[in-house]
């Protein structure tokens, strides 16, 4: 009897143990956490720069999110941006000081109330940026370092730790400190925090997107600046100085940033 019982056991072991070893080759029913793998120098991978782009329809003036407007071209507050539609990353402009700095954002203008989006999966942090009284939507992922920013938004429709999905609306364009309220500005960030100006890097958000988004970027960013142009009657763009479409650096300090100077 024994012998009998030692049997079934050792039997009911070893079924066990098969059990164990096709459970654990067997793939998850659950869905990949997008979270679950980030390590903290991972670089954020966008999925779209936070607007839509789309080609120019003369009918309407629109090209994606883009209204051109001679308002945009007429008006004194736009100068500070050389009355460009699509401000690139890096670009030398002119704050409310009147000192010099480089700009590490790409920065639309576009209509009042045009809709921001997420450009990747993420958590939120939203900030109050006290100047402009206006907000920022921040998006991370766990153990990153690396933030993803909608800077100069309003209305924002998410709160601090929401999850978001890329694409998904989280604010408005922001109007703050422009004269003329039919049109507003958001500004995207792509950059990395750390204990000083000189260890925080900003990014192309070009060099960011997914690698089979860039060929579609590169034709919209492109033709953006040239259609824009036809439409103004002018030279305003540089385009043979850009280091990637959008970009007139591939990266920057903040201290770069703020002293005005690429080192």
């Amino acid at each position: 009897m024994a012998k009998i019982i030692k049997l079934l056991i050792g039997v009911l072991i070893g079924f066990g143990v098969i059990l164990f070893l096709q459970s654990s080759n067997r793939p998850s029913l659950e869905p990949p956490n997008p979270f679950s793998q980030t390590k903290s120098n991972d670089q954020p991978v966008l999925y779209n720069l936070g607007v839509k782009f789309g080609d120019w329809d003369k009918a309407n003036n629109k090209a994606g999110d883009f209204l051109f407007s001679q308002k945009i071209l007429n008006s004194s507050q736009f100068l500070m941006v050389q009355n460009k539609i699509l401000v690139e990353f890096g670009t030398r402009v002119y704050g409310h000081n009147q000192q010099a700095k480089l700009l590490p954002e790409m920065t639309y203008i576009l209509p009042a109330g045009t809709k921001v989006m997420a450009p990747i999966e993420g958590l939120v942090k939203l900030d109050k940026i006290d100047w402009s009284g206006d907000y920022a939507v921040h998006i991370t992922r766990p153990g990153s370092n690396w933030l993803v920013s909608l800077e100069h938004v309003i209305k924002p429709v998410v709160e601090n730790g929401d999850r978001v999905k890329a694409g998904q609306v989280v604010a408005q364009v922001s109007t703050a400190d422009l004269a003329d309220t039919n049109f507003g500005f958001v500004e995207l960030a792509v950059w990395k925090g750390g204990q000083s100006q000189e260890d925080i890097i900003k990014i192309c958000p070009f060099a960011a997107l997914a690698d089979d988004l860039k060929p579609k970027y590169v034709k919209l960013i492109r033709s953006l600046a040239k259609d824009w142009e036809k439409f103004a009657g002018k030279d305003i763009y540089n385009q043979n100085s850009w280091a990637l479409p959008g970009c007139v650096y591939n990266q920057l300090t903040e201290a770069e940033a703020v002293s005005g100077i690429k080192k």
